[in-house]
């Protein structure tokens, strides 16, 4: 009786041993949770009800559109939501010519830079599709160089940190490691009430 205990519970442990091998040799490939992701990402600026500071041409920036590059880094807190951290940076220049009497007197060139770091709460809604609202601050420097018998000489400059806030709509797909990431946003400057919309376009990588 004893012989034929052993046996069957030898047995039935080597066809146990052969059913998980056999299992974890076929399990799928499945990535790892998503836990932390940086990346890289281009953002097209359009202004919208901006005010005088930034869309006049002869006393102000003129900006209407622009294109801004820059890293971000997202924090898994669970499959709903998660941190996100974003520095990013923009130049643009308007170019004003001075006449009189038709005669070209000289040349201005109005220089405007952005360095900008905001932190946002991605909260997903739908399968792949968040919803994050974003604050932070930038800092603007301003430089205006006028050209006047082939010279350029430095005019004026001024540098202004200010507040912004907004939010983003967003949809996010995976690709093995990768991310792939499309916001459109919405964002405020405090600073002359800058008012902008953008599209965010990112690919980031999982960490782990």
């Amino acid at each position: 009786m004893k012989t034929k205990l052993t046996h069957f519970l030898i047995g039935t442990f080597y066809a146990l041993s052969g059913t998980t091998f056999s299992s974890a040799q076929e399990a799928p490939d499945i990535p790892p949770l998503k836990k932390i992701s940086v990346g890289v990402f281009v953002q097209p600026d359009f202004s919208i009800g901006s005010g005088h500071f930034w869309k006049d041409t002869k006393s102000g920036t003129g900006l209407t559109q622009n294109l801004g590059f820059g890293v971000k880094g997202d924090y898994y807190l669970n499959e709903k939501s998660a941190l996100s951290l974003i520095i990013g940076a923009a130049e643009w220049t308007l170019i004003r010519n001075y006449t009189e009497e038709k005669e070209f007197v000289y040349r201005e060139n109005a220089k405007l830079f952005r360095a900008q770091i905001t932190a946002g709460y991605k909260y997903y809604f739908a399968n792949k599709f968040y919803f994050m609202p974003e604050a932070g601050a930038s800092l603007l420097g301003l430089t205006t160089l006028s050209t006047e018998f082939g010279e350029e000489v430095e005019s004026g400059k001024s540098d202004n940190f200010t507040y912004s806030a907004g939010g983003a709509i967003g949809f996010e797909h995976r690709i093995g490691r990768f991310l792939i990431d499309i916001a459109p946003r919405y964002q405020y400057w405090g600073y002359e009430k800058g008012q902008f919309v953008s599209v965010r376009a990112a690919v980031s990588y999982i960490l782990r």
